[in-house]
């Protein structure tokens, strides 16, 4: 294999943007005894740059044993000339079947012991309620992925067309739907402008089956997190409303995360221009910024990670440095679980990417590589412990 090709392997991994077949290639690597000289020399490269508190916190014998994890190489001795940077570099990853990257920085090296798994669950799917201005329920089939509101229909978005009983008046009523996903769940749907929305698990939409242009805006009501491509239309605002702001946009793309047992609410900006305003507040957000709303009303702009915001979308949890009781919130959500802490909550910080598409099993093992944190599951109750 030429050294390039295994170089763009290694940054994809970094990066956290390799795809299915480009993991499987990259764990072949890993494995080959002969490409270590060619990964020493790349690994070695990147390893200068690492920021100085990320490389404090990896300690070497423990890294090599991450990195052996990974391989599946058995311990033994080895020259330490050639395999602290590769193991250090390699433990910003762990490669799974699945196909993700995991790094942890060690607060401490916990306690060993294995996970205890009585039953597993699977991953969240595609599931959403649609409650229509006559109280009619239509439960939308986990077969689909999404929903599109037509000028006198519903639809999936394969064409095929959703039953229901709204009469031609009310199709054409100004008065909100609302689209619901349930913990577990997920869901897209096209508005009549022809907006894309995303919601993610535990999300409310609320949207008229038109628009109505007399009204001078297009107004919709969002609890949860949704991603938004909104239609351009500059004569008629796109107004998306939660509980503690609103976002003003003339046709962008941008995800808003508005979960009420967070109380922070992030509008996150990936293209075009947003308006933001809370109470008494607003500013304007720019391509690559996000706007943060905490619990005491403060609004304040910061650089945002585009790839950590939209990553539920793209199928994939993307942590950035948090405590387990914050992954185990978004855990819940999407795996629908009860989360339980048993004794004090570590102080482990979890980065990298997770495919929201395996069993929490495979989920919780690779958190517990830290030695940090252990689990036990039983029924939809997780447990977690030191």
């Amino acid at each position: 294999m030429e050294k390039q090709r295994i170089a763009y392997l290694y940054q994809q991994y970094l990066n956290g943007t390799a795809s299915a077949e480009e993991q499987e290639e990259w764990a072949l690597v890993l494995t080959n005894t002969g490409l270590q000289k060619d990964i020493q020399e790349i690994v070695d490269a990147s390893y200068y740059t690492m920021p100085d508190h990320e490389m404090k916190d990896l300690e070497g014998n423990r890294s090599e044993e991450i990195f052996n994890r990974i391989t599946g190489v058995p311990a033994q001795p080895v020259k330490r000339t050639l395999w602290p940077r590769m193991a250090v570099a390699a433990s910003f990853f762990i490669v799974l079947s699945a196909g993700i990257w995991f790094y942890h920085t060690e607060s401490g090296k916990g306690q060993s012991g294995s996970n205890q798994i009585i039953n597993d669950i699977a991953p969240g799917k595609n599931t959403a309620r649609l409650t229509l201005a006559n109280g009619q329920t239509i439960d939308l089939s986990d077969q689909k992925t999404g929903l599109v509101v037509g000028a006198a229909s519903f639809a999936y978005n394969d064409g095929t067309a959703v039953p229901h009983t709204a009469s031609k008046k009310e199709m054409e009523s100004t008065e909100a739907l609302s689209l619901n996903t349930p913990r577990g769940g997920t869901y897209q749907v096209v508005l009549s402008d022809g907006t894309n929305v995303w919601l993610n698990a535990a999300s409310s939409l609320k949207f008229p089956a038109t628009f109505s242009n007399s009204a001078g805006n297009r107004v919709v009501e969002l609890t949860g997190e949704a991603y938004f491509e909104v239609a351009k239309d500059r004569k008629h605002p796109f107004i998306v409303k939660t509980a503690r702001q609103e976002v003003e946009v003339l046709g962008t793309h941008f995800n808003i995360n508005s979960y009420t047992d967070t109380g922070i609410s992030t509008t996150t900006l990936l293209e075009g221009s947003v308006h933001v305003s809370g109470t008494g507040l607003s500013d304007n957000l720019k391509p690559g910024q996000k706007a943060i709303l905490d619990a005491n009303h403060h609004l304040r702009i910061e650089p945002a990670n585009l790839k950590e915001a939209v990553a539920w979308k793209n199928g994939y949890f993307r942590f950035n440095a948090v405590q387990i009781d914050e992954v185990m919130i978004t855990l819940a959500r999407w795996y629908n679980i009860e989360v339980v802490f048993e004794g004090p909550v570590s102080e482990e910080k979890f980065s990298g990417n997770i495919s929201r598409n395996i069993k929490i099993s495979e989920v919780l093992n690779m958190l517990s590589y830290s030695k940090a944190v252990k689990f036990k599951v039983a029924g939809r109750r997780v447990t977690i412990m030191k």
